[in-house]
């Protein structure tokens, strides 16, 4: 863990970087109190917090109270930096990741290949000229007036809890994220596991020709030739997609398949409803059924990662209005989760070994809540105070990391409460506050 941790040191103190990622030439070629380290920081451990506490905290834990700069000044030195620093970061981490834990075999996969889900989620963001022009406008019947709202898509690997790539837009068709961002981080063999919003020809078509192989459950009148799988007897069928009218021209410009040729696999949800699953993996012998809607259910993983990023996250929470303030809190977010998943590997493989040497029951699991505090009050340590030694910080969180552990029981579904609007209000004022 150390060597990924210092790696992003080196990445923040590197003057190529600084010249990468700043908006403005001149930017931080001077010595300043608000060092491009230090912009960096305060965006990722303050997004929560009033800036000038933000501030007061950060200067605080390197001893430079007498120092401490205004909100005003960090508003306008946070306008030096781009957003797509914090992508670059959260790559580093996942390159190293995979690099360090590949070979010994503590990164997840099944039968060999890296299990992949993508999904969209709406964020609501603050509402000023800029970002009506940037997001979307939304009217909702149970809201005065209007909402602004972005879409958010995430490319994740379910097994090892770490997004590969995010984006934030104008609401839009959920497959364009696919397009023009998550595929470029698919590896060859990768399977993607996709819910009924991506269930497209042009998506299928795609992944096949850039082998990658997929699992996306089917709505109802999607394709005529999944229909006779409904209201049959067989559990499976091969079938010959044809080319739908409407995509001609996309298919034709990107050079994909005229017909693709899918299994068909029907099964069983525990409401006792039906679904349907289309996928690239043809053999039933090497990718069995069952097999199959096990892989499914894995992509509910993604869901959990947008409930982790929102409720404890709580990325909503921007502390600015502008659309460069937004995306700094968004992406900044995105790498701190994965930073975190990455950093509490460890003590979740001891809290299983623990678990499984006490024959718990259910087996111990790392406290996302606890996590995500730990690694913020820890933040300056790690990144920016040259004073406190990598090893001893790392050590110390290691042992944060499995106060209070969680346990899940496999399998357990817990009714959706449906709360009225004033109950909603009321959970978002005084009992989110709890979370984190």
């Amino acid at each position: 863990m150390a060597e990924i941790v210092a790696r992003i040191r080196a990445t923040l103190t590197s003057p190529e970087m600084v010249s990468r990622y700043r908006l403005q030439p001149t930017a931080w070629t001077r010595q300043r109190k608000l060092s491009f380290l230090m912009v960096v920081t305060v965006i990722l451990t303050g997004h929560k917090r009033v800036l000038q506490h933000a501030l007061n905290r950060v200067f605080q834990a390197l001893g430079r109270v007498t120092e401490v700069p205004t909100a005003s000044a960090y508003s306008q030195a946070r306008q030096k930096l781009h957003p797509a620093l914090f992508q670059h970061l959260n790559d580093v981490v996942i390159e190293d990741f995979y690099r360090l834990y590949g070979a010994d075999g503590e990164v997840k996969r099944w039968q060999g290949r890296r299990l992949l889900g993508i999904d969209g989620s709406v964020f609501n963001v603050p509402d000023t000229r800029e970002t009506r022009q940037c997001y979307s406008v939304q009217s909702n019947q149970y809201v005065d007036g209007e909402r602004i709202q972005a879409l958010g898509s995430v490319c994740y690997d379910l097994l090892n809890q770490v997004a590969l790539s995010a984006g934030l837009g104008r609401k839009q068709a959920e497959k364009q994220f696919i397009f023009t961002r998550h595929l470029s981080v698919m590896d060859v063999g990768d399977v993607i596991i996709l819910d009924r919003a991506y269930a497209d020809y042009s998506v299928m078509a795609m992944l096949q020709a850039h082998r990658r192989d997929f699992v996306i459950r089917l709505p109802r009148r999607s394709f005529r030739a999944a229909e006779p799988l409904w209201t049959s007897p067989e559990r499976e069928q091969i079938v010959t997609l044809p080319l739908p009218r409407s995509q001609r021209r996309f298919v034709a410009a990107q050079d994909l398949a005229s017909s693709l040729q899918v299994r068909l696999i029907k099964v069983d949800l525990p409401s006792g409803e039906q679904e349907v699953l289309a996928t690239s993996l043809l053999d039933g012998r090497a990718y069995p059924h069952a097999e199959l809607q096990r892989l499914y259910a894995l992509r509910w993983g993604v869901e959990t990662y947008y409930d982790r990023v929102k409720n404890i996250f709580e990325i909503e929470r921007f502390s600015g209005r502008s659309v460069l303030s937004i995306e700094q809190d968004f992406y900044g977010v995105i790498f701190l989760a994965t930073f975190e998943s990455v950093l509490t590997k460890e003590a979740e493989a001891e809290l299983a070994q623990e678990s499984a040497t006490k024959q718990c029951h259910y087996a111990a699991r790392v406290n996302r809540t606890m996590s995500y505090l730990a690694l913020v009050d820890h933040t300056v340590a790690l990144l920016l105070d040259p004073q406190v030694t990598l090893e001893g910080t790392i050590a110390t969180l290691h042992q944060l990391f499995k106060t209070n552990p969680t346990r899940s029981r496999p399998g357990r579904q817990v009714p959706r409460k449906v709360r009225s609007r004033a109950r909603q209000v009321w959970f978002l004022r005084y009992a989110k506050r709890l979370i984190a």
